[in-house]
């Protein structure tokens, strides 16, 4: 058992989270966590055999790497966060341009 983890993203809210290994043959699918040093695109032949090897009938598809979930999970975030900054930089850039115009206006007429 560990503490708390955001099982269903960033913006979820923590839990208490239980992982457990289920007996081969259950439901549902497993998922598998491998660390590798190096390019683990290269081990991908290997964690295939050795997950082949813990159960044949399974098949082993959606291989990821961590990077790739974390990059999916935060691509909402992301695009909120580039939205705002451009429309926060709209709003910088019509306001500079409104004192501009008041300030010749106020110019002209002084």
């Amino acid at each position: 058992m560990i503490g708390d983890v955001r099982e269903d993203g960033p913006a979820a809210a923590a839990a208490p989270y239980v992982y457990i290994c289920p007996a081969t043959g259950s439901w549902p699918d497993p998922e598998y966590v491998v660390r590798a040093q190096g390019d683990p695109r290269a081990l991908t032949g290997a964690i295939r055999t050795a997950a082949k090897s813990l159960d044949a009938t399974r098949p082993l598809f959606g291989v990821k790497l961590l990077e790739d979930v974390m990059d999916a999970a935060l691509d909402q975030p992301r695009l909120n966060a580039t939205a705002l900054a451009a429309f926060a930089a709209a709003a910088v850039a019509l306001a500079a341009l409104g004192l501009y115009v008041d300030a010749r206006r106020r110019r002209a007429t002084a």
